[in-house]
């Protein structure tokens, strides 16, 4: 991995539940959050 890499992560733990968080950072993180 490089510094120059766009990273998504999960931030919540997987199940059912009412919210589900996305961590996501990087130089396209704004074009990955709007895909």
């Amino acid at each position: 991995m490089s510094h120059n890499d766009t990273i998504v992560a999960q931030a919540t733990p997987p199940g059912r539940g009412g919210v589900g968080i996305l961590r996501i950072s990087g130089l396209k993180a704004r074009d990955v959050a709007q895909e």
